[in-house]
């Protein structure tokens, strides 16, 4: 003899009792119908990244990681530098206006282009990671 049977109710299974069903007993939800509606799942027909570093180097070995990564996974990756952008940093002596020591600072940027992305979870330290 049955005693359960699932019943599928907005694909949540539900366990009931075989008897109850047989005398009519109607399942409601008293949640408003917005509360189960799930949100939509953005797939993007390209999503770009912008990686950022000081150090040349290190910026390259983190680019090829990640071109790796993205290959291994099976997406399209296309790349490409930017000019580098060089800020003027200037130190002062203490309570005065005279400059002690200037230097220039240069920001690599590398774009990565990844085509035919189906969204999939990862930490979002990976995307904030800055080189």
């Amino acid at each position: 003899m049955q005693l359960f049977k699932f019943i599928l109710r907005k694909d949540t299974p539900l366990q009931i009792a075989y008897r109850y069903r047989s005398y009519g007993i109607k399942l409601k939800s008293f949640d408003p119908p917005y509360l189960s509606v799930k949100p939509p799942m953005h797939v993007y027909q390209s999503v770009q990244f912008d990686i950022r570093g000081h150090d040349y180097v290190q910026l390259e070995r983190f680019t090829s990681y990640v071109h790796k990564f993205f290959i291994n996974c099976g997406y399209e990756v296309e790349n490409f530098p930017l000019p580098p952008s060089k800020k003027l940093y200037r130190l002062y002596h203490t309570n005065s206006t005279n400059i002690r020591s200037d230097f220039e600072i240069s920001e690599f940027r590398r774009i990565y282009r990844v085509s035919l992305f189906i969204p999939f979870y990862f930490s979002c330290d990976f995307l904030r990671y800055r080189v």
